[in-house]
């Protein structure tokens, strides 16, 4: 079998199937989208012909794509086109004259939607009373950067039915100050006129692009309820989508009790959907994940939010678990953690899923880096998204089971200011300590949770992670980090067969920078730059390799 595709001219690095490993290669010989092989130039001669389209590096460094293990697409999508980006606020008269700005644009009646705003680096909370004297003719939603807390004025609130004496389980409602928190959403979103699924195609193209550009050949979108995963089938069937993306399926949606049934299984090469996805506390930078001491600066005290009771979350993992789906629950703070990971050790012990094996066996297990699994914890991997405020009994337990750690590194880059200024001290070293998920052995994928920061670059986060932890000693190696950028994304959707790295069969998704971030000092990897970012698509034999370089 003979090459179509030969790459090489360059720096060619290859994560190790453990972290920390790092390998260079000459060559990669490609044959229909896929890798063939991998390794001297020497080697790879005998699977040449004269036919084999040849693409020189040029001296530039070529990597397996980057996967972004947690990344809301839509919305970064939504961001780039249609809702109002408040992420660069740094004053609230800054933050009042880009609402009034966008107000003036609006019929009235028409709803003012807009997202980004941080209390810290605006010096200040949003009042309802401002928005009403600023958009008194329109209905206005602002979520902050989190999305887990949300300013309203009065015809919101109007338009949802709200009043001082509405209550929502999950969520807390500032009547006076127009805030909303958690799950109270919902009454708002749910008021509004729905996205058409066009609406939705268009965010996640705009957004998938981008990520592109960035150099993500493969992401993870959470929380994807019934309407945007028809715009993802939709697109999928017409051969759109321009970078893979899995699904974590939504089953509680923000504002009522009602439950999503388990959607239909899905695969094809670039979608999955066979992973379901919880929210078990709040924000960690609003000062809502749920913690077991009070956040300072906080008044009355507070100890952030637990949005389900520990039963009725057992009961909704449980009928996905035994019908095979992965679960990513949202879990940052400790309290959380102790209630997600009591499920999924129950899930486990109580309910092994046949044909599945277990956590800790062959079919996970990663050489160098176990994944342990006793006896009876039979089932798929399941995970835990951020993972923020993880101590050593969560670290052990998490590590006993299999299950698989997504934390953000970019959150300590952007979001720094705001865990000082809320966290105890005491919980200050614990948050994102990345060292200690690896040292503990866990399966750690990263991510960036965009647009929750507006730097979702993964080269800002491989820097976070390698020079920027929250505490000294909590950083990682540029290799652990690389491995857990491209190798981990793939592990914890399922997909270590065939992404990851430039392993034969592998998809030829890859990603061109302009030099070897080994040489780079480590508090100036974000200035890297993507030169090209290439799919299976980007080789057929009747697309012209597009290289940007």
């Amino acid at each position: 079998m003979k090459a179509d595709t030969l790459i090489y001219g360059g720096t060619i690095l290859n994560p190790g199937p453990a972290p920390g490993g790092l390998e260079a290669l000459e060559a990669v010989a490609l044959r229909e989208g896929r890798v063939l092989a991998a390794g001297r130039m020497s080697e790879l001669e005998p699977l040449l012909s004269p036919a084999t389209r040849r693409v020189d590096l040029e001296g530039q460094t070529l990597l397996p794509g980057f996967n972004d293990a947690h990344v809301h697409v839509w919305k970064v999508g939504q961001l780039r086109t249609t809702l109002l980006d408040l992420r660069g606020v740094e004053s609230l008269d800054a933050f009042y004259a880009a609402v009034r700005e966008r107000a003036q644009t609006l019929q009235p009646g028409q709803w003012l939607w807009g997202r980004g705003w941080n209390e810290a680096r605006m010096g200040g909370w949003p009042d309802r009373s401002a928005l009403d004297a600023i958009a008194p003719r329109n209905p206005v939603l602002l979520t902050r950067t989190c999305a887990h807390i949300h300013a309203v004025n009065t015809p919101a609130l109007q338009a949802a039915g709200v009043t001082p004496e509405t209550r929502v389980p999950g969520g807390e409602i500032d009547f006076g100050r127009g805030i909303l928190y958690e799950t109270a959403y919902g009454l708002v979103f749910n008021a509004m006129p729905a996205p058409t699924q066009a609406d939705y195609e268009r965010w996640v193209l705009a957004g998938l692009e981008y990520l592109k550009s960035l150099g993500i050949t493969s992401a993870t979108d959470p929380a994807v309820d019934p309407p945007l995963y028809a715009a993802y089938r939709a697109l999928d069937a017409a051969g759109k989508l321009p970078v893979r993306v899995n699904l974590l399926y939504i089953r509680r949606p923000d504002g009522g009790s009602e439950t999503f049934p388990l959607p239909e299984k899905h695969r094809s090469g670039f979608l999955r959907c066979d992973s379901v996805k919880f929210f078990a506390d709040g924000g960690l930078s609003g000062a809502t994940a749920a913690i077991s001491q009070p956040y300072k600066t906080l008044e009355p005290p507070s100890y952030g939010i637990l949005r389900f009771e520990t039963e009725e979350l057992y009961e909704l993992a449980l009928e996905a678990h035994r019908q095979g789906f992965r679960i990513g629950t949202h879990a940052i703070g400790d309290r959380a953690l102790n209630q997600v990971l009591d499920v999924y050790e129950r899930l486990y012990r109580d309910s092994p899923v046949k044909g599945h094996e277990a956590p800790g066996g062959a079919g996970t297990q990663v050489k160098g880096h176990e994944a342990p699994g006793g006896a009876g914890t039979q089932g798929p991997r399941h995970r835990i998204e951020h993972f923020g405020l993880a101590g050593e009994e969560h670290l052990e337990l998490a590590r006993r089971l299999g299950v698989i750690a997504v934390p953000q590194p970019v959150f300590i880059h952007e979001l720094r200011g705001n865990f000082l200024k809320y966290l105890p001290e005491a919980m200050v070293c614990r948050c994102y300590n990345l060292r200690a998920m690896f040292a503990a052995g866990l399966t750690v994928a990263f991510s960036s949770d965009g647009p929750v920061v507006s730097r979702v670059s993964p080269l800002i986060g491989l820097q976070a992670a390698v020079a920027e932890p929250m505490c000294e000693g909590n950083g990682v190696s540029l290799e652990t980090a690389l491995w857990a950028y491209t190798v981990g994304g793939a592990l914890a959707q399922g997909d270590e067969g065939n992404r990851g790295r430039l392993e034969p069969g592998h998809w030829a998704d890859f990603v061109l920078l302009d030099r070897d971030p080994r040489t780079a000092p480590p508090e100036a990897l974000g200035s890297l730059e993507v030169r090209s970012t290439w799919t299976s698509k980007d080789f057929s034999p009747e697309v012209g390799l597009r290289h940007d370089g």
